[in-house]
């Protein structure tokens, strides 16, 4: 390949004559963990597939792309190297990583996505080369790897996806957050717990796979609409598992998405959404929010996908929880207008991870009811977020990892919906 304008760091390794395996990547997730570590993830294509398809339509040749994921953990060294990239001022979000089996100093855990429970093999990154933004292969990847032959939606499209049987309304609506690990999956309910919007359709993944070991039997009796908060596998993995055999449930449904950078893998869900089914993308600009009789959805306004997704605030009168925020993981200062008003729940944001010092929690009424969705994979949630939710008399807490959590304080509400067909039911109230 063309190797101007490439940038590259070398690891040192034991044997250094097999040149090793090059893959094509982004980086899709750089987080820093409780002991102070840094998980990354890589997702991408091997560097010989792209040259074969690479001048195609994605949407023509999703099936036949095998997105492979390197997640690695280290400290220190390793992110000094990888700013030295990042700060050459020269590069686009693509890199050039060369694969090896045996040992060099940083090693991966890579997933190959082919399969609803994928297996695991320790592999070794031997250099990181970083793709300038005029390289030809990366100018190729941004075209491939684009929005260009999705359609976005406006705000009536939108509106039609959401709206439900008229004689549904006429109950009180509420919140539902379901245990499925280090993950979130959660719906809009009648009082009953049948769902009538899902928002988002993750769980435990990659990694944490253990702590969702068995994906939800969904209840599609009223939903046909699922609204996705931001492009990461922990809010998606189970529609990702689903699409290994039991993809007819979401034949035919509609998915209100964000547009993000993406990655392969998530390129291959997105086209197989909207080959089967009805995506409408969220505008990216002219529509900060949407109300609808289930309360709004916000764009959020922060970088990076954590913070530039759909905030879900659920507003319900009648229910014993009338107002309830769900911010998936982004920043609080990043949802519009949601510092500035009360809310009498919140799912906490990002599972319970730590956040910047100037993001403070929203305005909790007297009540308090936080509900932290995950499954501790990343030791969430941390003593930060605890600490931080609780000074802001966030203290009445209930843990996915304890049952599915629903947001009302009737505890007569706990039976599951579809006479027990699906595996929806609460075990906890406020």
């Amino acid at each position: 390949m063309n190797k101007t304008n490439m940038i590259t760091i070398n690891f040192t390794d034991d044997q250094g004559t097999d040149g090793g395996k090059e893959f094509l990547v982004g980086l899709d997730d750089f987080e820093q963990l409780e002991d102070n570590s840094i998980q990354f993830v890589f997702d991408g294509v091997e560097n010989a597939w792209f040259q074969d398809f690479g001048d195609q339509s994605i949407r023509q040749v999703y099936e036949k792309i095998t997105p492979n994921l390197f997640i690695g953990r280290t400290k220190g060294e390793f992110l000094e190297n990888f700013n030295k990239i990042y700060l050459s001022g020269v590069l686009s979000r693509w890199f050039l990583i060369v694969i090896v089996d045996y040992k060099t100093d940083l090693e991966v855990t890579t997933y190959i996505e082919n399969a609803a429970n994928p297996e695991s093999t320790v592999k070794y990154i031997k250099s990181i080369s970083g793709l300038g933004a005029n390289n030809p292969t990366a100018i190729k990847l941004n075209n491939f790897f684009s929005w260009s032959s999705f359609s976005f939606a406006d705000s009536k499209e939108l509106l039609q996806a959401l709206d439900i049987d008229p004689t549904l309304l006429t109950d009180p609506h509420k919140l539902n957050v379901y245990n499925v690990g280090q993950g979130s999956l959660c719906s809009i309910t009648t009082e009953d717990n049948l769902p009538l919007i899902y928002f988002d359709m993750g769980g435990g993944a990659w990694r944490y796979h253990s702590t969702y070991p068995n994906p939800k039997q969904l209840c599609f009796t009223k939903a046909k609409t699922i609204v996705l908060s931001h492009w990461d596998w922990d809010h998606l993995e189970t529609a990702r598992r689903y699409s290994y055999g039991n993809w007819a449930q979401f034949n035919q449904k509609t998915w209100i998405v964000p547009k993000q950078n993406l990655t392969s893998s998530y390129f291959k869900l997105a086209c197989m959404i909207a080959n089967t089914g009805n995506m409408l993308i969220w505008p990216d600009v002219g529509l900060p929010s949407l109300t609808f009789w289930g309360g709004e959805i916000i764009l959020c306004n922060g970088p990076h996908k954590n913070h530039s997704g759909l905030a879900l605030i659920v507003d319900s009168p009648r229910n014993s929880i009338p107002s309830v925020l769900h911010p998936a993981d982004a920043a609080y200062r990043y949802i519009l207008g949601a510092t500035t008003r009360n809310f009498d729940g919140v799912v906490a944001t990002h599972h319970g991870a730590n956040f910047p010092v100037n993001n403070t929690p929203v305005t909790t009424t007297s009540h308090g009811h936080i509900a932290y969705s995950h499954g501790n994979g990343y030791g969430h949630p941390t003593a930060f977020s605890l600490t931080a939710h609780a000074i802001a008399r966030w203290t009445n807490i209930r843990e996915t990892t304890n049952g599915s959590i629903s947001f009302t304080t009737s505890h007569a509400k706990l039976n599951a919906p579809c006479f027990a067909q699906c595996d929806l039911g609460i075990a906890q109230t406020f």
